[in-house]
């Protein structure tokens, strides 16, 4: 049998029968073979020796058939039950183990350049000549009283949060100095308008219920009810306690270049020192590596 090698199919006689392109009496004598050679059945689809009962018993049958009809009508009965058998056999390979297909190949994209932005790259030349980081001027004002202050006391509680600071967040939280058995009642100022007022605290911290618009200066104070007694933070000795949020172009500048250039801690350090985050850009810096003149 041209089919047979070694006493077994061929894998171009397997294919050949699955997809019909053998002739019928040819692919009865292959489907013979399987139902007799466990080690074809293994090599084709795995082993699984109860599927293949059906095609046995239907050979079976119409060979038992075939001895009792006329001659010309043998050729067509096994033409039919070659296709019925090459039909079941494909249903039995389908179900069992798909044939081998070569695999697509795995077009790989280079990774995308980080996007070019003339402002940013801007910015980081103009820190890197002048070796300093672009803090804007008005910061020096909003920070400079408290700054003396925190000389003398740098104990969490003992000095109010935000203050003399530029902020990103815009529901902040307000932290003060507790007194036993107070009550406080926390404003927010933009201006000579009271844009926000907490109820009655028993706590010393506050966060607001709304978002407080950005590219605002803010002022706020507690007022502390303690008995009968009423007293202000921050003291008529202390500065007023000021805070800035950060104007949405900045806001979204700084988002934008961690996203696309999240290992890129200097050009960080500059966006948020430009947007007056001091805390932030000296982390970024020396995250960076980056040593400045000034």
């Amino acid at each position: 049998m041209s089919n047979m090698e070694g006493g077994h199919l061929t894998a171009e006689a397997v294919s050949r029968m699955v997809l019909r392109t053998l002739p019928p009496p040819e692919i009865l004598a292959a489907l013979r073979h399987l139902g007799e050679c466990e080690a074809c059945r293994e090599n084709v689809r795995g082993g699984v020796p109860d599927d293949f009962e059906v095609v046995r018993s239907t050979i079976r049958e119409e060979a038992e058939e075939q001895a009792y009809r006329p001659p010309a009508r043998r050729g067509a009965l096994l033409v039919a039950a070659s296709v019925v058998i090459a039909i079941q056999l494909v249903a039995v390979f389908s179900a069992r183990r798909p044939f081998e297909r070569s695999p697509r190949p795995v077009i790989v994209a280079p990774p995308s350049p980080a996007p070019s932005h003339p402002e940013w790259d801007r910015l980081v030349r103009e820190a890197r000549a002048s070796g300093r980081l672009p803090f804007p001027p008005a910061l020096d004002a909003l920070r400079g009283e408290w700054d003396s202050l925190r000389g003398v006391s740098d104990q969490p509680g003992e000095r109010l949060s935000p203050a003399g600071v530029v902020i990103d967040d815009t529901r902040p939280s307000f932290i003060w100095p507790s007194t036993p058995d107070a009550a406080y009642v926390v404003s927010i100022m933009d201006g000579d308008d009271e844009i926000a007022r907490s109820a009655p605290l028993a706590v010393a911290r506050w966060t607001p219920e709304r978002e407080l618009p950005r590219a605002r200066t803010y002022a706020w104070q507690v007022e502390v009810r303690h008995g009968r007694e009423t007293s202000i933070l921050p003291k008529s000795s202390e500065p007023l306690a000021l805070f800035r949020i950060v104007g949405e172009r900045e806001h979204r500048d700084i988002a934008e270049a961690r996203r696309l250039r999240p290992a890129d801690h200097f050009l960080h350090a500059v966006l948020y020192a430009r947007a007056g985050l001091r805390a932030e850009a000296l982390t970024s810096l020396r995250a960076s590596g980056v040593t400045l003149s000034k």
